[in-house]
């Protein structure tokens, strides 16, 4: 039951994280020598209003200039290169990309524009952070009962009472004078009464 329970939640998370996703914008041009290429992402490619994080990554056979802007403005310009990427936070306004090709020679630019949006950020770092989360605490786990069944190991072997010592016998030795058995430490005879040492 709780194996179907989590694939239902997974399947329901996926399309939460699709529905928030922009589409992406796959394209590629010949800039002409001297000239400006634009690429817009707006309105049609954002599912819903809200704050999105348009994503770029782009690259060019020659080095080309390239800039970032939005409606509202003028966001970043970027010096002669032959690739670039990152991301540009909008209102659902319409975010313009511009490459200008200074050579003489015309250029192949390919592109990929994709937009977030910030909810989709929350959800993700909230489920990584649940899953990190969730790994340590099993970790925990782990190393707790480790713990308490290598202790109850040791605890389960029943401890020994010490020895006592064992008494050895009384050395015996002879009387000198009657010849009868008597204690090493003995001073007399207990039979003739002599003296032993």
């Amino acid at each position: 039951m709780r194996a179907r329970f989590s694939w239902i939640l997974a399947v329901a998370a996926a399309v939460i994280l699709l529905g928030f996703s922009g589409a992406v914008r796959s394209d590629g041009a010949i800039v002409p020598a001297n000239d400006l290429y634009v690429a817009t992402y707006g309105w049609g490619f954002f599912p819903d209003p809200g704050t999105y994080s348009v994503k770029y990554t782009w690259s060019s056979d020659l080095p080309i200039s390239f800039t970032v802007s939005k409606t509202s403005g003028f966001v970043e310009s970027f010096a002669a290169s032959t690739s670039g990427s990152g991301s540009v936070k909008t209102e659902s306004e319409t975010v313009f990309f511009s490459w200008f090709n200074p050579n003489s020679e015309n250029a192949t630019l390919t592109y990929d524009l994709s937009a977030v949006s910030t909810v989709e950020h929350a959800i993700i770092s909230w489920v990584t952070a649940l899953i990190i989360g969730a790994v340590t605490v099993l970790v925990i786990i782990a190393v707790i009962v480790f713990l308490v069944v290598r202790s109850l190991g040791r605890s389960s072997q029943v401890a020994q009472p010490p020895l006592a010592p064992v008494p050895y016998p009384p050395v015996q030795g002879k009387c000198p004078s009657c010849g009868s058995s008597i204690d090493a430490d003995s001073r007399f005879c207990a039979k003739c009464g002599n003296r032993t040492r």
